[in-house]
């Protein structure tokens, strides 16, 4: 049984002292240099980071496409307004 507690006090011993050792260590290896970004990791990190506006974006890109699709008349006042209407009436039914 004491040669247990032998090595349990052994590999103690040789354990570093983390309180004292803190600051004698060089804390280099921990900065991550990544250089220059460019735009397309920019974009990505955002992304990444915020996630709800990606249904958004794709929200806003369809509108813009089916409006090409359709014809300037998708996009006149009255068009917009009762989508609009339509849109808070479903929102209310909820």
């Amino acid at each position: 049984m004491s040669k247990v507690s032998d090595d349990i006090s052994k590999d103690l011993k040789d354990q570093p002292k983390f309180t004292t050792d803190i600051g004698e260590k060089d804390q280099d290896h921990h900065s991550f240099d990544l250089g220059e970004q460019t735009t397309l990791k920019k974009i990505q990190h955002f992304l990444h980071g915020n996630p709800t506006i990606v249904p958004v974006i794709i929200l806003i890109l369809s509108v813009i496409a089916f409006g090409f699709i359709a014809g300037g008349k998708f996009f006149s006042a009255f068009n917009l307004v009762s989508f609009l209407l339509k849109w808070e009436f479903q929102l209310s039914q909820q």
